[in-house]
């Protein structure tokens, strides 16, 4: 809600998540032009085609998350993530959340035009892949 926002704000954010599919459609563009109002930049997950494209209209300073997880399941499809993506065509910032393991699944991220990663269990289990991940993002940039 507009609380958990402006705490954000009062806290140094610089960024914050609506999840699309836990608010209404009304309630997350308010809390996305809330947020940009404020200064930070709303990410708005979303899980599937549909509602990323949907995000995609609202313009201003939103960041789609394409999350990899499917939040009533918590099955992890990157391949559903990296169809989302390309539904996307590189028109609008995302970024790709959860399910990136390996050098080679950030590299595709990065030539879908994804704005970035978030990676969280496979860094937990190997601090190594920091390195490798940022190796192959640099590698994609290169090449786009």
């Amino acid at each position: 809600d507009r609380r958990q926002v402006e705490m954000a704000y009062g806290y140094g954010a610089d960024a914050v998540l609506i999840i699309y599919r836990l608010v209404e459609r009304e309630k997350a563009m308010e809390l996305a032009e809330h947020a940009e109002r404020l200064g930070l930049t709303p990410i708005v997950e979303v899980d599937n085609v549909q509602d990323a494209k949907e995000v995609a209209t609202w313009g201003g300073k939103v960041v789609i998350g394409i999350n990899a997880r499917d939040l009533r399941t918590l099955e992890v499809s990157l391949q559903k993530a990296f169809e989302i993506a390309k539904a996307l065509r590189g028109d609008v910032e995302f970024i790709v959340e959860s399910g990136i393991s390996r050098p080679e699944e950030a590299e595709k991220a990065c030539l879908l035009y994804a704005r970035g990663i978030l990676v969280g269990t496979a860094l937990m289990k190997n601090p190594q892949l920091a390195k490798e991940l940022k190796t192959a993002a640099e590698r994609c940039l290169a090449r786009r």
